[in-house]
């Protein structure tokens, strides 16, 4: 019996122990990149996710550019077909489109809660039914 007990309370310190021990550490960062270039149109995404705290907490960028297309013109910004987004083109033919999340909690899987990025994803830039398109790869 006393043998049981013991074994019982070193499996509940235990836990209890791993409940609040630090997942991860603050300052690690996560990258997916995506790129594509058609004729002369360039367009470059990254995504990125730090950790803010030992909790597991994150903070998320997203960001596409593009080079080379149309001057002065609106381009839809989709993940996986779904607009998020309006990027314009400056004189050049140049946008930048940039989207952040922070104090984002982590999910059961060691990610940030919500909307991300994974590997595989698609980012478009779309103008009627012209578009540009490129798949997420880790860093």
């Amino acid at each position: 019996m006393k043998q049981i007990s013991f074994v019982l309370s070193v499996l509940i310190a235990l836990l209890a122990f791993s409940a609040i021990a630090p997942t991860a550490q603050a300052g690690e960062f996560s990258y997916w990149d995506a790129s594509a270039e058609q004729g002369e149109v360039i367009m470059k995404s990254t995504y990125s996710e730090e950790t803010i705290d030992a909790n597991g907490w994150f903070n998320q960028r997203f960001e596409v550019k593009v080079w080379g297309a149309r001057a002065n013109t609106k381009l839809e910004v989709a993940i996986n077909g779904h607009v998020i987004g309006v990027l314009i083109t400056d004189e050049t033919g140049f946008g930048k489109f940039e989207k952040e999340k922070f104090n984002v909690p982590p999910n059961n899987q060691g990610r940030p809660d919500g909307p991300r990025i994974d590997t595989g994803d698609i980012v478009s830039l779309a103008r009627g039914h012209r578009s540009i398109e490129a798949e997420f790869m880790p860093r």
